[in-house]
Order: structure tokens, then C-alpha cells, then sequence
């Protein structure tokens, strides 16, 4: 009795194989989040964090929108229309 000791002939064209290998995930290739935003970190430092939050001074805001305005006609502008 003969047996066959070929291997079975693959009927998936390259492009076929090369998007079957793409949809399997490959375990060294899957990146741990974790590690990936602490290397940034470390690389860029600390300007990659956001900045604090700033306080909003509406009258320095609109002093700095309008240069002739001082904190006193502000300040009475502000009481005026209830702020």
C-alpha cells in the first residue's frame, strides 16, 4: 500500500494567505497600553500631561480684550449687568 506524503496543495492565492495572516493577531505584536503611555511619558516628559486648569477672571479677560479698560469701569460694568 502506497501512502500519500505530499502536503496538501493550498487552494488560497498569496493575497488570500497574506489577509489570513493579517486577521491572526500575533502576540508579540499586541501592545500593552499601560507600557505604551508610560514609555511616552518617559520619552517626552512632562509637557505630554495637561496643564493644570486656570482660574477665569472675566474682568482681567476683558481687560485684556480691551487695553483702555481699567479694573474699576470693569468692575462697574460688571455690577451693572449682574455678575
Amino acid at each position: 500500500m502506497v501512502t500519500n506524503t505530499r502536503k496538501p496543495i493550498s487552494r488560497m492565492d498569496p493575497q488570500a494567505r497574506h489577509d489570513q495572516a493579517l486577521l491572526v493577531p500575533k502576540p508579540d505584536k499586541i501592545a500593552d497600553v499601560a507600557m505604551l503611555e508610560a514609555s511616552l511619558k518617559k520619552k517626552n516628559g512632562p509637557s505630554m500631561e495637561p496643564p493644570p486648569p486656570k482660574s477665569f477672571d472675566p474682568i482681567a479677560s476683558a481687560m485684556s480684550r480691551h487695553p483702555g479698560l481699567t479694573t474699576e469701569a470693569a468692575a462697574e460694568m460688571a455690577e451693572a449687568f449682574g455678575f
